[in-house]
């Protein structure tokens, strides 16, 4: 689960609502989807000052149903809660991010 921005053209009025963090025009956008990288759901539509954690929180109230024991992975700016998996802020998760820091791996076979 993750937001995207999209370059939008919204009228002149609107154009403030739709001003990104970065300074752009955009429209954010809520994707989930399965490992097999089939969508499991969209919503589509909001400013790009929305933040993803008001987006999710919509998408809840309206229609998005996750199973139990189901989860979505997301990243730290979702919210935590029982049906996200969510990484601890602060850590490093990216293989090149390890690369830079010079951590070596022990193997004990």
């Amino acid at each position: 689960m993750d937001g995207s921005h999209f370059n939008c053209c919204p009228s002149s009025l609107e154009r403030q609502y739709a001003r990104d963090r970065k300074g752009g025009v955009s429209m954010n956008l809520l994707a989930c989807s399965s490992f097999d990288l089939q969508f499991q759901y969209m919503l589509s539509g909001w400013d790009g000052s929305a933040a993803d954690a008001t987006m999710y929180n919509d998408a809840c109230l309206s229609d998005l149903t996750i199973p139990p024991g189901k989860f979505y992975l997301a990243d730290a700016g979702f919210g935590i809660c029982d049906s996200l998996l969510v990484p601890y802020w602060g850590v490093r998760y990216h293989l090149a991010e390890w690369g830079r820091a010079s951590v070596r791996y022990a193997v004990n076979i």
